[in-house]
């Protein structure tokens, strides 16, 4: 985003919540999540065991459009 020419994060899904002092590292807040995705989330959660930290990551439905 706003490194190389042409390339943008689109300003209305995504915010720059941080970046670091030589822009190497930079986290990006999702903006306008559905109900629907956020609700999805906790019953489909795939940890290494249970109460882990480390869970793969799975898109919610409405993602598959």
């Amino acid at each position: 985003h706003n490194i190389a020419p042409g390339v943008e994060a689109d300003k209305n899904r995504f915010k720059e919540v941080y970046k670091s002092k030589y822009g190497k590292a930079r986290i990006y807040k999702i903006l306008s999540v559905s109900k629907e995705s956020k609700e999805w989330v906790p019953n489909n959660l795939v940890c290494d065991a249970p109460g882990s930290w480390f869970c793969k990551g799975q898109y919610p439905p409405g993602l598959q459009k």
